[in-house]
């Protein structure tokens, strides 16, 4: 028997997961670490929940504290039939079925990796705040910008089953439908994000996959193989009468200086290797965004008074990125300034707008460190600050306007 100051040191961790068969079927176990996650030992009774199916993955689990009672509760997919199933336990070993959810939705791919967690919200002016549950699902194919996608659902969950606040139709492939739905991020990086549990209330916080299962294999990275999205932080904001997600990047300090660029003219930088790009666009400006060289770059453009933000990549992409994927162009909620972060590391771009309602997640082939070129036509405002190993603290522009 392990002593109390061990256990006080390492209380137990519990994994659970899916555990792909050799017979080609999917079905849920659990492991168990002494160590603080060092080691792992799987449970001798495993699977905890089967059904039986080639395609039951990616269960979530979380402590629900209901009226009357507390459990925990499992969402996990039937990926192939697009529905996302909710279970509940008391000691994580016996699990009983409660609802399911789909189809419904973007079903042009199948359903993986899902989330449910609960949000604050405020309806309105004058409205008493409350707590709505968004749930997450990613789409294996058939995403807003070409391949893999994240669509979110906001909703109520009573403990056993989740009952979106709008009802959408399935969305197979129709482009005009696809922009209809609500997604995490419009770009063709993000997926598979999940939020973590355990958080203060309003700091529920998502990471997500930066890659696309369409070039995944083929994306010339090295020393590393894939990487993750910055941590964003989630939250619910009323939308023209309803739910919407917003994100904001988890990036430290935020003491940038934001300097004017001279209208009809531009300020020419190179960036540190890991940056973080401040913009502020009058409501009638432009501002365009180069990033990298002649060669090779990525140009966002911010337009104030049509209210877009656009990232194009095609200047710099790899084998196998369609011209769907290479330029992302997203509408704005109307505003007297459009505040944009740009999120620049070895090999991405995240671009954030809108207040949080828009995010654009890029991987890119630049180079490190490259060039930057911002041009202006109006009142328009830049601030630069490095996120490298030595802080994450803001700066002015390092270079000077012309």
């Amino acid at each position: 028997m392990r002593a109390a100051a061990e256990v006080a040191e390492h209380p137990p961790l519990i994994a659970v997961y899916t555990s792909a068969r050799s017979d080609g079927l999917q079905a849920q176990s659990l492991a168990v670490s002494l160590d603080g996650g060092y080691t792992w030992e799987k449970y001798a009774g495993n699977p905890v929940l089967d059904r039986g199916s080639a395609d039951f993955r990616d269960p979530k689990v979380f402590r629900y504290a209901g009226a009357d009672d507390a459990y925990w509760v499992m969402v996990a997919v039937e990926a192939a039939e697009r529905r996302v199933l909710f279970y509940r336990s008391d000691d994580l070993l016996s699990w009983t079925y409660l609802s399911d959810y789909g189809l419904a939705g973007a079903v042009g791919g199948v359903w993986e990796c899902p989330d449910l967690s609960p949000l604050p919200y405020v309806s309105g002016a004058g409205s008493a705040a409350g707590v709505r549950w968004v749930l997450l699902v990613s789409l294996y194919q058939g995403g807003v910008a070409g391949g893999p996608a994240t669509q979110y659902v906001v909703g109520e969950f009573d403990g056993i089953r989740f009952v979106p606040d709008v009802a959408h139709p399935c969305v197979d492939a129709d482009a005009a439908e696809l922009d209809g739905l609500d997604w995490v991020d419009l770009g063709p990086d993000c997926y598979a994000g999940v939020t973590f549990a355990g958080l203060p209330t309003g700091q529920r916080t998502l990471i997500a996959w930066m890659s696309n299962w369409d070039y995944a294999k083929r994306v010339p990275t090295s020393p590393w193989r894939g990487a993750m999205t910055m941590a964003r932080r989630l939250a619910l904001r009323c939308v023209e009468g309803r739910a919407r997600l917003v994100s904001t990047p988890v990036l430290g300090r935020e003491d940038g200086v934001l300097e004017g660029v001279p209208a009809g003219g531009s300020v020419d930088d190179v960036l540190p290797e890991a940056a973080r790009i401040d913009l502020e666009v009058d409501g009638a400006a432009t501002a365009e965004v180069r990033l990298g060289d002649a060669e090779r770059c990525v140009v966002v453009t911010v337009g104030g008074a049509e209210r877009f933000v656009r990232v194009d990549r095609r200047r710099a992409v790899f084998e196998g990125v369609s011209d769907a994927q290479g330029v992302q162009r997203a509408a704005l909620p109307a505003a007297a300034v459009q505040r944009v972060t740009i999120v620049v590391d070895n090999g991405s771009i995240e671009v954030f707008a809108g207040e949080g309602l828009v995010a654009v997640t890029a991987l890119t082939s630049l180079p490190p460190a490259p060039g930057l070129q911002v041009t202006a036509t109006g009142a328009v405002r830049l601030g630069v600050a490095d996120l490298g190993v030595a802080g994450l603290g803001g700066s002015g522009l390092g270079g000077s306007g012309s």
